[in-house]
């Protein structure tokens, strides 16, 4: 078991980690501690946000006692859902895949900056939305075909107990295409460690 800052230190453009955490782990934590090491190496940070996800992380944070302006300062692209939190660049619809894809494609071409921090928060949720298995796969390649994007670095939250009962086929298919995959164990206190078990860098 290490500690997130030790993930950090050898992270290289065009990677996408995979963050596989338990309903009770700390993650919010975790995604303070992404956006601080962004704000240290002057990293903008692109936040996409399913289905009102970041609200909630926004909030824990809050509670925790820690300050939410870089979280308000960070670029966003709502994916569905109501709550604003950030500064919003796009909207997109989650009616379907296809429109959603195409919309977000084209909102993430805009972003003004060669190189950002990317975090993914609520995929997870927007996954029970999905009614067939060729929708379902179609979601799952889009997410895929960002892997190696020389312009961000990204970190994909994913709640492991909704997907094992949502979406079983999920894990193994990111897993498979993330280049790094990391696991928070259940019930961790914070700040919480994390097991490497996947890396194509070392």
């Amino acid at each position: 078991m290490s500690t997130i800052s030790t993930l950090l230190e050898n992270l290289k453009f065009g990677e996408s980690i995979l963050i596989e955490h338990s309903s009770t782990a700390p993650v919010h934590i975790l995604f303070y501690e992404l956006i601080k090491w962004a704000e240290l190496n002057s990293y903008p940070v692109l936040i996409d946000d399913f289905l009102d996800s970041l609200y909630l992380y926004e909030k824990h944070i809050k509670l925790s006692g820690l300050l939410t302006k870089p979280i308000k300062a960070a670029m966003v692209i709502k994916l569905g859902g109501i709550l604003e939190v950030g500064n919003v660049i796009g909207k997109v619809s989650v009616s379907e895949s296809t429109i959603l894809q195409k919309e977000y494609d084209s909102v993430f071409e805009k972003v003004p900056h060669e190189r950002f921090l990317n975090i993914v928060v609520g995929f997870d949720k927007y996954l029970l939305l999905l009614q067939d298995r060729k929708e379902f796969l179609s979601s799952l390649h889009d997410i895929l075909k960002y892997v190696g994007n020389k312009r961000r670095i990204a970190f994909y939250f994913i709640n492991q107990d909704l997907i094992e009962i949502a979406a079983p086929a999920a894990l193994p298919i990111l897993e498979e295409g993330f280049t790094r995959v990391v696991r928070i164990g259940k019930n961790e206190s914070a700040p919480p460690t994390v097991k490497l078990l996947k890396s194509l860098m070392d």
